[in-house]
């Protein structure tokens, strides 16, 4: 693991350094080891989590360099292993947070990549994930925003695919959420710029 964790910051090192072939070379090598090591105890969370950093940090650096097609695959895998991980403990918040944050990064390479229609896939999923966050947490109007914004990504994603009256139902979907929102809570500026 110590070996995994030194790669990963040789790889950042170089990476704020704008050395991004270098970046990609030491995390490629981190993913090498955290893929062997992973295959002797899946149960390890500190190797789980490693596997999937190792696969966001490859992401991140081929996006940069303007490659969102190869970012894809990575950004499928962290995705992927991001829901197993959720599965296992889904009251975890943390492990919440990182499969939401890694579907939006996968849902982003793939409109860059100009794969649209698995966008949208993915954007219901990220429907799904923030209806169930919103039903637990309804006290929190964060959550519910976060309901809406997705389904306004799906809005974007239907007028892209030439779909206008799906496209429209998301935005109508969006506003019936957002729209409240902004009434009960009149000084969230947040709330009001969704609402515009």
């Amino acid at each position: 693991y110590k070996r995994q964790v030194s790669m990963g910051n040789l790889g950042e090192t170089r990476e704020q350094l704008g050395r991004l072939d270098e970046a990609l070379t030491a995390y490629e090598a981190w993913l090498k080891v955290a893929d062997r090591v992973i295959e002797t105890d899946e149960s390890n969370v500190a190797w789980v989590r490693s596997l999937i950093f190792a696969h966001e940090h490859l992401a991140r650096v081929l996006e940069a360099k303007k490659l969102p097609a190869d970012a894809v695959p990575h950004r499928r895998v962290a995705y992927a292993v991001w829901k197993v991980f959720l599965g296992q403990d889904p009251k975890d918040e943390s492990r919440e947070r990182g499969t939401d944050a890694a579907c939006d990064a996968l849902d982003a390479a793939l409109l860059a990549a100009g794969d649209t229609e698995a966008a949208l896939a993915v954007e219901h999923e990220a429907l799904e994930l923030a209806r169930r966050i919103a039903e637990r947490d309804a006290a929190d109007p964060q959550r519910a925003r976060n309901v809406s914004v997705v389904h306004n990504r799906i809005g974007r994603s239907l007028r892209l695919l030439a779909r206008p009256d799906e496209a429209a139902a998301s935005h109508r979907a969006s506003l019936a959420i957002i729209a409240p929102l902004v009434k009960a809570h009149p000084d969230e500026r947040l709330f009001a710029a969704d609402e515009a």
